[in-house]
């Protein structure tokens, strides 16, 4: 019979609670995973809860949920999820902007993911990228995971493809977009070639 599933909390502040090791950590969940996977390969994965809590008595709930930082934390969350073929996942990241960050991309559960390649002379490591094929586009979050704001060329866009960001379309003829984005920013795209 064995395990028919496996689940993993992820407390994100139980150990060093600043800013860069809630992002740098992050791909490190694959290792955990991986664990996880040779203990019983069968078993559907489960992480949950995700949380900005700590299991230690604190004040309140964590301000960073509600900011920018709390948005760019899921986004690049949700990448590795992906990555990791992670089967369920249950985020436990209060009421506002990471949640809603958390509801806008469930719409893209079971998409395939697109791979992203992070090179010195275009997107900085200060950038991460989650790409999606769904409804016939690439639907595209490039997160700055600094708190300084950054500059970025997007590549590989396709030539003359369109890109919708917010309410405004735009044709890259040369398939590359540069974007300024400030302290953990998420920019939004949807791209058609």
């Amino acid at each position: 019979t064995g395990v028919q599933t496996c689940a993993l909390p992820i407390y994100v502040a139980a150990h060093l609670p600043d800013d860069d090791t809630f992002m740098e950590n992050i791909p490190a969940l694959g290792d955990q995973v991986d664990a996880v996977r040779t203990l019983s390969p069968s078993a559907k994965r489960r992480i949950a809860p995700i949380s900005f809590s700590s299991p230690y008595p604190r004040p309140g709930p964590d301000p960073r949920q509600q900011s920018p930082f709390g948005v760019a934390w899921v986004v690049r969350m949700m990448k590795q999820l992906g990555y990791d073929a992670i089967e369920e996942a249950g985020f436990d990241v209060g009421a506002g902007a990471a949640a809603a960050a958390v509801k806008e991309l469930e719409a893209y559960a079971g998409s395939p993911l697109l791979e992203t390649v992070v090179e010195g002379g275009g997107i900085p490591t200060a950038v991460d990228v989650l790409a999606v094929e769904a409804e016939g586009r690439r639907k595209i979050w490039v997160v700055n995971l600094t708190d300084r704001a950054t500059d970025v060329i997007l590549a590989g866009l396709g030539q003359g493809a369109t890109v919708v960001q917010g309410a405004r379309d735009e044709t890259v003829p040369a398939g590359e977009l540069a974007l300024n984005l400030a302290p953990y920013e998420v920019r939004r795209l949807s791209v058609s070639r």
